[in-house]
């Protein structure tokens, strides 16, 4: 970063700072000066005599047991609210019937006033355990419907591409679902570590359990000490401001602790002959289409290990959907498909699929850094990056590289992975016409005799790549 764009980032940071301290200034001017107007320190206390009585209660004996028996019950009924919460969400995303179980108990627990539940809890569990069950019924419902949102909002074409590669479904989690969810996650975290004290503090108050941080505001407000009422106060506030600032620290940084998680290591593994000249798909009288819809009928078709075949037919006429339905992302209208057991498949789809926050380098570890190092990875996108500036382009997260550089990351993790056929969708889009030759080539290079099958619009691409070219559409090579 140049200096002069440090020092507006400083000015920008500064001056927000002293937007807030006058904001907090101001505010702090009309509580004086209200209380000033009213002159009664049984009603109101001014900032001064409020801050004076804290000061007093933090240097008391009796300060830091009272806010520990308060916080640890806070802060356990929120961490269990938030663990059973995210669970279940994930479960309701995937099981409709766990969804409608759970629809009626969140909905009433959204809707039920606090106070009515702390009563109910009162005469069941009795004071003491009562703020930490409060504050996990009232977490509960946010961050359950916020796990929700962000699971059902992740993407399918990336689920579906990361089962492709066979990706663990736990791998699968850590670097698609958590991912999604996690901004959901942080933006309802703001708001319920608020929550959580208020629903705490209020059932201390109500209840009154000994030690407790709503009993000792309770006795103040009993002996008038209005002074002490507003110093509780302005610690419980002080409390669940720290606290929120923690959890949402930690809560951003597990981002990217999963991600790090998800990364394999490498093992050294016996390489796998690919050499084969078996028959790795057959379709016989097949029926492609998407949702009903027919693109290619009558379909016949064989790939035998080996074979490089290039389907250039105009848009719309099945390219996708064929090389989707060999993925075994959708099925078969009618007809048969046949493929060679335990088929492995790279794929690269027609729409850029990678893990957003991840560099290049890691998003080709996550599918290929069981059995190639990160040494091997490196030099293979250089080799494909060569046209570009690769010195940092590598371990850049790769939302910050260009259509034409995230195509070649995607390219070479297909190639890269352990399979017998290739399938790749538009692979050469966003490239210029060098950039495109050099790709082809490289993927004659990284080829190894696999199988190949290739859906493109450009009519050259069967020559770049010595491959045969077959029109779906009329259903013959």
């Amino acid at each position: 970063m140049q200096s002069s764009e440090k020092h507006n980032v400083i000015g920008v940071l500064s001056g927000g700072i002293l937007v807030r301290i006058g904001a907090v200034a101001l505010w702090l001017v009309v509580w004086q000066f209200v209380a000033s107007v009213i002159g009664n320190d049984l009603i109101l206390v001014g900032p001064l005599v409020a801050v004076e009585r804290l000061v007093h209660i933090m240097v008391s004996e009796t300060f830091i047991p009272v806010v520990s028996f308060s916080f640890v019950r806070i802060a356990l009924g929120f961490c269990i609210a938030f663990v059973v919460a995210c669970a279940l969400g994930v479960g309701a995303s995937y099981s409709k019937l766990l969804k409608m179980v759970l629809q009626p108990v969140v909905s009433m627990l959204k809707s039920t006033p606090i106070v009515c539940i702390i009563v109910v809890l009162l005469i069941w569990v009795g004071s003491a355990s009562v703020s930490g069950i409060a504050v996990f019924l009232v977490v509960f419902p946010a961050i359950y419907l916020a796990t929700l949102q962000g699971i059902e909002s992740s993407s399918h074409d990336m689920r579906c591409l990361l089962e492709v590669f066979d990706v663990g479904l736990v791998h699968q989690f850590l670097v698609d679902g958590y991912q999604q969810v996690l901004p959901y996650l942080i933006a309802t975290s703001k708001n319920a570590c608020g929550m959580a004290w208020k629903a705490g503090v209020a059932a201390e108050l109500i209840g009154t359990p000994a030690g407790s941080m709503g009993l000792f505001i309770y006795q103040a407000k009993l002996l008038f000490e209005v002074g002490d009422v507003f110093a509780w106060t302005i610690a419980i506030v002080a409390l669940s401001w720290f606290s929120e600032k923690c959890f949402v620290w930690l809560l951003t940084q597990s981002g990217t602790w999963a991600l790090r998680l998800a990364l394999p290591r490498y093992v050294e593994t016996a390489y796998i002959d690919k050499a084969d000249a078996k028959t790795l798909v057959h379709f016989q009288k097949a029926t492609l289409g998407y949702d009903g819809n027919a693109t290619a009928t009558d379909f016949d078709f064989t790939l035998n290990m080996g074979n490089r075949v290039v389907v250039c037919d105009p848009s719309g006429t099945g390219k996708t959907t064929l090389i989707n339905t060999i993925a075994g992302i959708i099925p078969l209208i009618q007809g048969q498909m046949n493929s060679a057991s335990e088929l492995r498949i790279s794929l690269m789809s027609q729409q850029s699929l990678l893990i957003e926050a991840l560099s290049a380098v890691q998003n080709v570890q996550l599918i290929c850094g069981a059995r190639i190092t990160e040494h091997d990875i490196r030099a293979v996108l250089s080799e494909l990056l060569s046209q570009d500036e690769t010195s940092d382009l590598l371990d850049k997260p790769v939302c910050q590289l260009s259509g034409g550089q995230r195509r070649r990351v995607e390219l070479v993790r297909a190639l890269l992975h352990d399979s017998q056929l290739v399938l790749l969708d538009e692979p050469f889009s966003s490239l210029d016409a060098a950039a495109h030759e050099h790709a082809a080539q490289f993927v004659l290079k990284h080829l190894h005799g696999r199988a190949l099958l290739v859906a493109s619009h450009a009519t050259k691409e069967a020559q770049l790549l010595n491959a045969t070219a077959l029109e779906l559409f009329n259903n013959k090579p």
